[in-house]
């Protein structure tokens, strides 16, 4: 059974922990053969959980020859391998979906083509392994009309769970008045909308991007993600359609740390903010943070491009420093909570407070197990120098043995 360290370190390149709400996935279990390996299982408070990666990449050869191009990533093109590197990384379910969208440029008929053929690959895909993949659906977003009846027919039809859609498209921000009649099918449909950033080609064309770091990737796309979640807040748009379940891409961006600041704008330059909102722009992210049980970042900063590659040995030196209290309270203060609730269900808002690092024995090089206890006033912490500070000039430690 999977150990807190060994989920962090192993599946923290996996996107791990991902729950929808009312999109009716399946915990499917495949039946083990005896030749098969064992698949990891990821294990919260000592329960089995259902992992679902939703920023799984996948490519049709079929749909790239339409748009005259090659297949540049051979590892995206679904193969039963995929299946045995999702058992490894203990991902249950890959909500699978095209990218980047290369047929946003072309004429109207081709990006037809091209969008059915994809949405029926991925659905015969999924088909065939109902209990391992579920579909996010292509749209021609360039045309808002085609792209409502192509994802009326992928859900429809085609059992799709939602679909993929740009950061922008053709230079026009999804907020765009034009762009509504797709969110008010997909609002309509109840279904999710997954906004992945294809770029930031007027800050490329500009070349501060150039140069090492491969800013392009480790700046841009996160950028691009903010920009489009900050113009559907800030332009009304998720007020006009309150309905919608959108997920952004990376984390959202750099859109959650600077919630704050969105808020402070609003109210202190209103006569920047033309747009009247319903609530503050950080309570929209607020109502998504909650129906995430645990936020849990990719360590290794990538797309997945490469499935079967995975980075745990850097995944642990960043993740071993996290202490558990503090991944819930990451959740939690984003959630407007002040702590995770104890085994019974009640809040103790002190609890985690004073949860500092435990103090260290420097004869025997090891923590003490008299600190593990929280330390709650300063009382107790001058009682506790105290004891030690006697114990240091008796010449033994805290548990009674000569040092």
């Amino acid at each position: 059974m999977t150990t807190r360290r060994e989920l962090l370190g192993q599946a923290a390149g996996a996107l791990a922990g991902i729950a929808f709400t009312g999109c009716g996935l399946t915990r499917g279990a495949a039946a083990q053969t005896p030749g098969q390996a064992r698949r990891r299982e990821v294990v919260v408070a000592g329960k089995r959980v259902t992992t679902v990666d939703i920023h799984a990449h996948c490519h049709i050869p079929d749909a790239l020859e339409l748009a005259g191009q090659k297949v540049r990533f051979p590892k995206l093109v679904i193969t039963p391998e995929r299946i045995k590197v999702m058992d490894e990384q203990g991902i249950d379910i890959e909500a699978l979906s095209i990218n980047p969208n290369f047929w946003d440029k072309a004429e109207r008929d081709l990006q037809a083509q091209i969008v059915k053929l994809q949405n029926e690959k991925v659905a015969e895909i999924c088909g065939k392994t109902p209990d391992r993949f579920v579909g996010l659906a292509s749209v021609a977003l360039a045309y808002p009309d085609l792209a409502a009846e192509q994802l009326q027919d992928a859900v429809k039809r085609l059992d799709m769970r939602g679909a993929l859609v740009g950061g922008s498209v053709n230079g026009t921000e999804l907020s765009d008045p034009k762009l509504h009649p797709f969110w008010a099918k997909a609002e309509e449909l109840g279904v999710l909308v997954f906004i992945h950033p294809q770029g930031t080609p007027e800050l490329e064309a500009s070349g501060r991007l150039k140069g090492s770091g491969g800013l392009t990737n480790t700046i841009g796309n996160p950028l691009e993600t903010t920009i489009a979640l900050s113009h559907l807040i800030f332009e009304g748009t998720l007020d006009r359609f309150p309905g919608l379940k959108i997920c952004g891409a990376h984390a959202g961006g750099y859109l959650p740390s600077y919630a704050a600041r969105s808020d402070e704008l609003c109210r202190n330059r209103p006569d920047q903010c033309s747009v009247p909102l319903k609530k503050k722009p950080s309570e929209y992210l607020r109502r998504a943070c909650r129906r995430l049980p645990a936020v849990i970042p990719r360590s290794d900063g990538r797309d997945v491009r490469e499935p079967a590659r995975s980075m745990p040995g850097r995944a642990e030196e960043e993740t071993e420093r996290i202490p558990e209290a503090g991944l819930y309270r990451l959740a939690d203060l984003h959630a407007g909570r002040a702590a995770p609730p104890d085994r019974r269900g009640r809040r103790r808002p002190d609890r985690h407070r004073h949860r500092l690092p435990l103090p260290v024995d420097r004869d025997r090089g090891r923590r003490h197990p008299q600190f593990s206890r929280p330390l709650r006033c300063r009382a107790h912490r001058n009682a506790r120098r105290h004891r030690r500070k006697i114990a240091w000039h008796q010449g033994v430690t805290l548990e009674g043995r000569p040092s």
